[in-house]
């Protein structure tokens, strides 16, 4: 290619750089189109253009393709280009996006180098790790990765230590306990998450806490059995469950042969793990005869030795596990089934469990009952009861994100149930409840969609109702497509996948006039499958809107 044309290329660019396409490239993963976001990104780097959105654009893409490395020199040569890239970038601008790849690039070269350069990355990446949640301290990504750094720093030896101080290079200074913190937050941000989870049991574990590590790991196996869920994080919940289930049985072994054992709950869980470990059958009919002895023939008759009646005992159950069965009863939305879980929350709350995670798990029943029940005021009862569980935690403690959150979930089902002028009050709620709500994590998008759909309806709202709300004496709020548009696509930037998001931001920006900008929406959600009732639903609106585009 000549110099000419090389020119004229160049010249080409647009300005500014096509972000938006360059991020969807490198967010498909694939070596294809990354390598079309690598070439557009190095035309901008050969002009000149030094930014720090181009530089940790690139890190991003090195990254990427690292991992496609046939050989673990190809592969750490990927990293040491992103790494470089990226602390460029931070040098350039520090921004949550530039802290936030250089401690990921970081990180991942830290596995891969010597001892002596290990040490001195682990200082640099906790830099750009701090740096970047205290940009935004609800990002679960950095959380999780602040965790590993925490969990891999408390496992290095004195012996490393003290060779790291001899070569004049200050060791890393971290605990389980901080690594610990770090999970239980990414934890409630995102409960399903599996790395999250796992590696939270897994600092539990070493902290040698085995039964909550227990519970979390044999929660991860359960939820994950389908081939399509297998992960390298379920593998390693598997094993530590194997792991945690020889260390109950050998614990209560030697409690066995020294008497010590006693207790209903003690006695099943011994009997239970003998069961499912054949090399302790002679423990298992010592244990066995003591049981007969200490307790009444009713429990413990049976004809055959390997027939363990403990199993008929009613085992009293933590907390965690409980809240455990009242998620997986919850997520099926059957009537029965969310009662059940209504019936163990309510105990726990009679109890004087007034904790926030029994709270929040009453407010989702009666956010997810209220389309059950027949009239408008069975309705209205059923949510405004969800209210008065979290209104307390709130109004004591307006930091709490599940509070807010689910106060405003609750808010926005009301409005679609509330008379007029109950209705304008109610909607001045629900915003400061969602306002609150993203302030204390603003990367969540669907409070996001949600607060650009309480825009969109305000703005919508006729003249008459307007008229009719200041008459009353609750004069209506404010709300602008604009607003509205902003809302859909901030969303639209954290989650691109969201049908529904897709669907309401093409209609506000038809209704505002931009209906070429509205089409590229309504293709978008066209692409996306239907497979529940609702979904169709909002295709035939994508459908229906993107022919008259």
């Amino acid at each position: 290619m000549s110099d000419d044309e090389d020119t004229t290329m160049s010249s080409e660019l647009p300005d500014p750089p096509p972000f938006r396409q360059i991020d969807e490239w490198l967010a498909t993963i694939q070596v294809h189109e990354c390598t079309k976001a690598f070439g557009i990104l190095e035309a901008y780097l050969n002009e000149g253009n030094r930014s720090a959105e181009i530089l940790w654009r690139l890190a991003r893409y090195f990254l990427t393709i690292a991992n496609f490395s046939k050989t673990k020199e190809e592969h750490l040569k990927e990293i040491q280009k992103a790494i470089a890239y990226a602390r460029e970038a931070f040098e350039v601008k520090k921004t949550f996006l530039t802290a936030s790849w250089a401690a990921i690039a970081s990180y991942k070269l830290i596995k891969k180098i010597g001892f002596k350069e290990k040490m001195e990355e682990l200082n640099r990446c906790k830099i750009f790790v701090d740096h970047a949640l205290s940009l935004d301290p609800h990002d679960l990504d950095m959380l999780y990765l602040r965790g590993r750094w925490y969990l891999m720093v408390s496992q290095i030896t004195w012996i490393q230590r003290t060779k790291s101080s001899l070569m004049s290079i200050p060791p890393a200074e971290g605990t389980l306990d901080q690594a610990i913190d770090d999970f239980k937050k990414a934890y409630l941000i995102a409960p399903f998450c599996q790395k999250t989870t796992v590696y939270l049991a897994i600092s539990l574990f070493e902290k040698r806490d085995f039964e909550t590590a227990k519970m979390h790991f044999d929660h991860i196996v359960k939820m994950n059995k389908e081939p399509k869920h297998r992960t390298s994080f379920v593998n390693e919940a598997e094993n530590y469950l194997a792991k945690c289930n020889l260390i109950e049985v050998d614990e209560l072994v030697k409690k066995a042969r020294t008497k010590i054992i006693g207790g209903r709950l003690a006695m099943w869980k011994f009997g239970l793990a003998i069961r499912s470990c054949p090399d302790y059958e002679y423990e298992y009919l010592l244990f066995w005869d003591r049981c007969r002895k200490v307790k009444s023939d009713k429990i413990f008759s049976s004809p055959k030795m390997h027939i363990c009646p403990i199993d008929e005992l009613e085992v009293p159950q933590e907390k965690d596990e409980i809240l455990y069965e009242v998620d997986e009863l919850l997520g099926t939305y059957r009537v029965k089934d969310t009662y059940e879980a209504y019936e163990k929350l309510q105990l726990m709350f009679e109890d004087g469990d007034k904790s926030i995670e029994v709270l929040a798990r009453l407010a989702k029943f009666c956010h997810n009952n209220a389309d059950q029940l027949g009239t408008d005021k069975d309705k209205i009862q059923m949510l405004q009861m969800g209210k008065e569980y979290l209104l307390k935690v709130y109004e004591t403690d307006t930091e709490n994100f599940l509070a807010a959150k689910w106060l405003a979930y609750l808010s926005l089902k009301l409005l679609a149930v509330l008379p007029f002028r109950s209705k304008m009050h109610e909607a001045k709620l629900a915003k400061g409840y969602l306002d609150r709500a993203i302030a204390l994590h603003p990367k969540a998008w669907h409070l996001q969609h949600l607060r650009g759909r309480w825009y969109h309806e305000l703005a919508n709202m006729s003249w008459i109702k307007r008229k009719m709300s200041a008459c009353l004496g609750c004069a209506a709020p404010e709300g602008t497509l604009e607003k509205a548009i902003d809302d859909y696509k901030s969303a639209q930037q954290l989650f691109s996948d969201s049908l529904r998001n897709c669907v309401f931001l093409g209609i506000a920006l038809f209704e505002d006039g931009r209906k070429f900008a509205a089409k590229r929406y309504f293709g978008r959600a066209l692409t996306f499958k239907t497979v529940t009732d609702t979904r169709l639903k909002l295709y035939r609106i994508a459908q229906y809107y993107f022919w008259r585009c």
